[in-house]
């Protein structure tokens, strides 16, 4: 079986999870091409394609800006087309313009091209996200690809886009594709009332290698210092903010206890965060640790304590999958606490496996946060049933069968 990827930016550190997807199929010898429409920025390039001896997959498209270009390629492609027996895509193309106000013509058969010279004869065409669907399904509606077409949702793609975009927005991509996979059953049954078939959806996991993070239940500290750590996106649905005030007022509130707060990543929200950080007075207790490579956020939460994470809908409808930096905390044996929000509660299950709060309520997150520090007896249960969760529905390698059975029927 071959697959390509098609991908808007690959590899970049915030999607090691599509990363470890793909080297997943490739351990069960799939034969996969990556064609990235743009190459990352050095400070967000991830280095675990190369670590792993997989960078040669990958594929950069080529863009050309020479208006001379446009034409001689343009006629080029088209003649390819009709010499291949395609003549009905060609007439397609002129005849009914209805994606042109979202692809031009020109992008449309620069895609199809060096998708077709990236990976001959490939099966399968996988788009991570629904936006890259849209792309893929527009390339098969005018019959420039003949793969089958298979689209994850993450997040974003569910949420954001769609109040931005509008209800309509994966029409087409709902009525092209064979298969829609989606992170969590929240975003399954979002895409089913928005009108996909049923039978195209299928949920699989993000997931983690749990070989990988060597299972040590953290044990209640008797040194009356609790060292937190939050992971993820400087961005507006993980809420760093909201975290940062609680977490001030949780200082005040205990005194005789030692609180810390690791802030690991990135984003837009960096400088208002720190800002806000010296504002409230807790610089010497919360700390701004920008992006690290998986290894050092690895080793990180090693040395914490408690996880937390407050996911919430950001004001633009911006919406979270599962996040993949829970999953790791669970699995390492870290107590969680997080909030009520998507698929958070399918993997994190109140007073079994965490805490959870009522997401946009700093009230409900301040109590769970004290909560976890009061009552030692909830760190055992907690850990032991994280572990547990982690390894039976979000272990990679069930994950990775699960997605090349899906592939396989295809």
């Amino acid at each position: 079986m071959k697959v390509t990827y098609l991908m808007n930016e690959f590899p970049i550190l915030t999607e090691n999870f599509i990363i470890y997807e793909i080297q997943g199929l490739l351990k069960r010898k799939v034969d996969v091409k990556v064609l990235s429409l743009a190459e990352p920025q050095t400070d967000r390039f991830s280095e675990i394609p190369k670590k792993f001896g997989f960078e040669h997959i990958i594929r950069y498209a080529k863009n050309y800006s020479n208006e001379k270009s446009h034409l001689f390629l343009t006629i080029f492609w088209l003649l390819r087309l009709v010499l291949k027996g395609r003549l009905s895509s060609v007439t397609k193309l002129f005849k009914d313009k209805s994606q042109f106000g979202i692809y031009p013509r020109f992008h449309l058969l620069r895609i199809a091209y060096q998708l077709e010279t990236c990976h001959p004869q490939s099966d399968i065409l996988f788009c991570h996200f629904g936006p890259l669907g849209n792309l893929g399904a527009s390339l098969k509606y005018y019959g420039l690809i003949k793969h089958k077409l298979v689209t994850s949702f993450h997040g974003y793609d569910m949420s954001r886009t769609l109040q931005s975009e509008g209800n309509q927005v994966y029409d087409l991509l709902f009525s092209q594709a064979e298969k829609l996979i989606f992170v969590s059953q929240y975003f399954c049954d979002k895409a089913i009332a928005l009108g996909c078939a049923k039978d195209k959806t299928a949920v699989v996991h993000t997931a983690i290698d749990c070989e990988l993070f060597e299972f040590s239940p953290r044990s209640y500290p008797n040194n009356q210092t609790f060292n937190f750590i939050t992971v993820g996106r400087l961005t507006a649905k993980k809420d760093h903010a909201s975290l940062i005030e609680v977490f001030a007022q949780l200082i005040q509130a205990n005194p005789n206890l030692t609180l810390n707060l690791k802030v690991v990543g990135s984003g837009p929200d960096y400088q208002a965060l720190d800002t806000l950080i010296q504002a409230l007075g807790v610089t010497s207790r919360v700390k701004l640790m920008g992006a690290l490579q998986h290894q050092q956020v690895r080793e990180n939460l090693k040395q914490s304590d408690i996880f937390v994470l407050n996911c919430v809908t950001a004001p633009d409808g911006d919406e979270e999958g599962i996040p993949g930096s829970i999953m790791e905390a669970l699995a390492l044996g870290l107590p969680v606490v997080s909030t009520s929000h998507t698929g958070v509660p399918e993997l994190v299950t109140h007073m079994q496996s965490g805490l959870i709060a009522t997401e946009y309520n700093k009230e409900a997150l301040l109590k769970m946060l004290q909560k976890i520090i009061d009552q030692s007896e909830l760190w055992p249960t907690f850990t032991k049933n994280g572990r547990q969760k982690v390894e039976t529905e979000f272990e990679r390698n069930n994950e990775s069968d699960k997605l090349l059975n899906l592939l396989t029927t295809l």
